[in-house]
C-alpha cells in the first residue's frame, strides 16, 4: 500500500527537510552574526585590557585571546583546534541535512563553530592559528564568548532531543 501523501508530496510522517535545513543554515548565520559582532565590539571597546561591567566582584568583560580550546587548554595546538573544529561543524550540517531532526540545536553547535572558525582564519598571528576572541567573564569561570555559549547550549538542546521520550509504533493489532 503506497504512503499517504501530503499536498506537498511528502509522506505524513516524514520530517520537513527543506524547512529543518532553512532552519538550522538561518539559526547558523544568526549565530555566526551576533558572535563576530559581539567579539568585534568587545575588541574595541576592552582594547585597553581593563574589565568593563564589573558587577560584584562576579562578572566582567575582559579582553583575552585564546590560542587554544576550550577554557584555553593546549594552547600550542591552534592548528588541530582549526581541524577538529572544521570537521565538527561539517559533520554536524551534515547530519542535519540527513536526518532533518534538532535543526536549531545543531544551527548553534554550527554556528558557534564557524564564529570560532573565522576568528582562527581571520585574527592574529594568522595562517589557520589565528586567537579566538573571548570575552564573558565570570570569576568563577575562564573566559568565554558567544559561540563558546551557543556550542553549550545547542549540545544542550542535543541531549535534551535524544533523551526526549518516543512515541511507540502501533502494533497493526492495535488498528
Amino acid at each position: 500500500m503506497p504512503e499517504v501523501q501530503e499536498s506537498r508530496g511528502a509522506p505524513v510522517g516524514a520530517p520537513d527537510r527543506a524547512r529543518s535545513r532553512t532552519i538550522l543554515a538561518a539559526t547558523a548565520a544568526a549565530t555566526v552574526l551576533v558572535d563576530q559582532v559581539s567579539k568585534a565590539v568587545a575588541a574595541h571597546l576592552l582594547a585597553d585590557g581593563r574589565p568593563r561591567l564589573a558587577i560584584g566582584g562576579f562578572w566582567d568583560l575582559e579582553l583575552t585571546r585564546n590560542p587554544g580550546g576550550a577554557f584555553g587548554i593546549l594552547p600550542q595546538s591552534t592548528l588541530l583546534f582549526f581541524l577538529a573544529t572544521l570537521l565538527v561543524v561539517g559533520g554536524v550540517v551534515v547530519w542535519g541535512v540527513r536526518s532533518g531532526q534538532a535543526p536549531l540545536a545543531l544551527g548553534l553547535v554550527a554556528g558557534g563553530g564557524l564564529g570560532n572558525l573565522i576568528d582562527r582564519v581571520t585574527r592574529a598571528p594568522g595562517g589557520l592559528q589565528g586567537r579566538v576572541v573571548d570575552f564573558i567573564h565570570f570569576h568563577f569561570w575562564p573566559t568565554f564568548n558567544l559561540a563558546d555559549s551557543a556550542i553549550v547550549i545547542g549540545v544542550g538542546l542535543l541531549i535534551l532531543h535524544e533523551l526526549r521520550p518516543r512515541p511507540q509504533p502501533r502494533s497493526p493489532e492495535a488498528s
